[in-house]
C-alpha cells in the first residue's frame, strides 16, 4: 500500500507543502490552529515520516548556523571571573555549554543574577528583550531564594543540583555512580572498613544526601559495615574528625574534596601506609598530586545541557514539561598513589 505524501496532506488542508513540513516539526512560524489541522489530516491519512529522510534533514539543518541574534542565557549567582577563581566547576559547565552552542550557531550570555534584586517578571522581561529563547541555570547557594522566572516564556535546563521554583529538565554529574565506583575500587584493593567524610553537610545538603545514600547502599551491597561509616557533622572540625577515625577505625577514607586527605596527614596518619584515600571530585592539582578517585566531565555536562536546550527551541517547546527528565553523566575513575594495591594480610579480617 502506497504511503501518503506531504503534497496530499497539503491538498487536504489547503496549505502549501512547506507549511505542512513546518507544522509537523512544530515550527512557531505556523499558527497553532494550522498545526493542529495538519496533524489531524496526517493522522487520518496514515502519514508516517520516513526516519532516514528526517535524520538526513536534521543533519542538514544542524550544519546551518543560527542567526547571530540566536542567543542562550547562562544564569549564575556570581560573575564569571569569580566563578573561575572560587567555583571552577561552574566555569567548566559554562565553557562546555558555550563550545557546544557555538558549534550549533548559538551565542551564550553569562548573566550573574544571584545578588541582584530582580523580581520574577523583571528578570524574565530582560531576558526576553534580549531575544533569549533558552535558559541554562546553575544555582548552588542554599541561602539564596530559588531561581524564579516566568518559565512559560523560555526553554529551560538546570545544570547540577541548583534549586528552581518550577520542575524543568536537569543535567548533572552522576554522584550515585561515583560513590558506587569508588567503593568497588577500594574493595577490589582489599579494604574492609571504608568511611566517607563530609566537611560541609549543611552548605550543600542535596549533594550530601545524594552521596551518603549511594555510599551506604554500596557498602551494604558488598557486606561492609555501614553503621557510623559516614562522618557528616553539623560543623566540621579536625578534632571531631580525629574522634570519628578512632571510633570507626577505617582502613580507607573517601572524601568529596582532597582537603580531607590533608586533614588525615595533619592528624598524623600516613597516606596510604595507614589509611588509603580516594576523592570523589578530582581537579587538576589533585591529579598532579597522584590522588586516586573520580574525575567529573563538567564540560560534557554543559555540552549535553545545550543539546537538550536547542532541541527544545527547534521543537518550539517552552515552559515546564509534563514529565521533567534527569540526565546524569558518570565520571571516570583515575588510579593514584593514595590507595594501597593490596592490604597487608594482618590488616584484612
Amino acid at each position: 500500500m502506497r504511503e501518503p505524501t506531504l503534497k496530499e496532506i497539503a491538498r487536504c488542508v489547503g496549505v502549501s507543502v512547506n507549511t505542512v513540513s513546518l507544522a509537523l516539526r512544530e515550527s512557531p512560524r505556523v499558527s497553532e490552529k494550522t498545526r493542529r489541522r495538519v496533524k489531524e489530516a496526517a493522522a487520518r491519512t496514515g502519514y508516517r515520516p520516513n526516519p532516514y529522510v528526517s535524520a538526513l534533514m536534521s543533519a542538514v539543518r544542524r550544519n546551518r548556523r543560527a542567526p547571530p541574534a540566536a542567543t542562550l542565557a547562562f544564569l549564575g549567582e556570581h560573575e564569571l571571573s569569580y566563578c573561575q577563581r572560587v567555583h571552577p566547576y561552574i566555569y567548566r559547565f559554562f565553557a562546555g555549554a558555550r563550545a557546544r552552542a557555538e558549534e550549533q550557531g548559538y551565542g551564550v550570555d553569562f548573566l550573574a543574577v544571584g545578588d541582584r534584586p530582580y523580581g520574577r517578571g523583571r528578570l524574565s522581561d530582560i531576558l526576553y528583550s534580549r531575544g533569549i529563547q533558552g535558559v541554562l541555570s546553575t544555582w548552588i547557594n542554599p541561602e539564596l531564594p530559588s531561581l524564579d522566572l516566568e518559565w512559560s516564556r523560555f526553554a529551560s535546563v538546570v545544570i547540577g543540583l541548583g534549586e528552581t521554583t518550577a520542575p524543568v529538565d536537569r543535567v548533572e554529574n552522576d554522584q550515585l555512580h561515583s560513590a558506587d565506583e569508588t567503593v568497588e575500587r577500594l574493595i577490589a584493593a582489599g579494604h574492609r572498613r571504608i568511611g566517607m567524610v563530609f566537611g560541609w553537610k549543611n552548605a550543600h545538603r542535596p549533594l550530601f544526601e545524594r552521596y551518603s545514600m549511594a555510599f551506604r547502599q554500596a557498602l551494604f551491597r558488598h557486606g561492609r559495615p555501614t553503621r557510623d561509616a559516614v562522618y557528616a557533622p553539623e560543623e566540621y572540625s579536625l578534632e571531631g574528625f580525629r574522634r570519628w577515625l578512632e571510633r570507626f577505625s577505617p582502613d580507607a577514607v573517601v572524601g568529596i574534596h582532597s582537603q580531607r586527605m590533608k586533614d588525615l596527614v595533619s592528624l598524623g596518619y600516613a597516606v596510604p601506609a595507614q589509611i588509603s584515600f580516594a576523592c570523589c571530585d578530582l581537579w587538576d592539582a589533585d591529579l598532579a598530586a597522584g590522588i586516586a578517585g573520580i574525575r567529573y566531565r563538567y564540560e560534557a555536562v554543559g555540552a549535553h545541557s545545550v543539546d537538550l536546550l536547542t532541541g527544545m527551541i527547534r521543537r518550539n517547546q517552552r515552559g515546564c514539561p509534563e514529565l521533567p527528565t534527569l540526565t546524569t553523566l558518570p565520571g571516570e575513575w583515575v588510579d593514584g598513589k593514595t590507595i594501597r594495591a593490596r592490604l597487608r594480610a594482618e590488616r584484612v579480617r
